[in-house]
C-alpha cells in the first residue's frame, strides 16, 4: 500500500527492490521477503521475528528496521493483556545496538483502537519525532530523545 501511495506521488520506488523484508500480514510484497509472520499468531509473532532478524544478523553486524504500519498489530489485540504483551515484545528489543528500529506510527489509527497504547510505546521509545503538515511543508519535531541535543529539533521539509 506505501508503495503504491509513493508511486501515485510520482515518487521513484525501485530503490525498494533491494529492500529485505520481514512480512507481518499483509498482502502486498515489496523488496526481498526474508520472512512472513501470520497476524492470526499474535502469541508468537516475538520469536518468529527473532529468527529472521537473527538470520540477518549472520549477513550484517547491524539491521536498520523501518516498521510501517504498526499500530494496525494493536487492533488486533483482544485484551488488555494482549496489548501489553505487543509493547512487550518492543521492549525486548530496546537497547539492542544491533538493531535500529524507526517505528512509523499513525497515532490517530492507534488512539482510536486502543487509547492505551500510545502512552506505553511512548515511554520506552529512545527518540519521538512527531511529523504534522503545514500547508504544503512537512514538520518534523523531536518530542523526546536520551540523546539531549537531538530534543526540541526541529526541521520543515517541502
Amino acid at each position: 500500500m506505501y508503495k503504491a501511495q509513493l508511486e501515485l506521488a510520482g515518487i521513484d520506488t525501485s530503490f525498494l527492490n533491494d529492500v529485505k523484508v520481514v512480512k507481518l500480514g499483509g498482502r502486498l510484497n515489496v523488496g526481498q521477503v526474508v520472512g512472513r509472520i501470520r497476524v492470526e499468531e499474535l502469541a508468537i509473532q516475538e520469536h518468529e521475528y527473532r529468527k529472521v532478524f537473527d538470520s540477518l544478523l549472520r549477513e550484517r553486524e547491524i539491521v536498520i528496521n523501518p516498521i510501517l504500519g504498526f499500530e494496525k498489530i494493536f487492533s488486533l489485540a483482544e485484551s488488555t493483556r494482549e496489548v501489553f504483551r505487543i509493547v512487550n515484545d518492543v521492549l525486548s528489543f530496546v537497547g539492542d545496538k544491533r538493531r535500529i528500529a524507526f517505528y512509523f506510527i499513525n497515532t490517530d489509527v492507534l488512539e482510536r483502537a486502543v487509547p492505551d497504547a500510545l502512552p506505553l510505546l511512548e515511554e520506552l521509545a529512545t527518540t519521538i519525532v512527531e511529523v504534522t503538515t503545514e500547508g504544503k511543508l512537512y514538520r518534523f519535531s523531536v518530542v523526546k530523545s536520551v540523546n539531549n541535543e537531538l530534543s526540541g529539533l526541529e526541521f520543515t521539509l517541502p
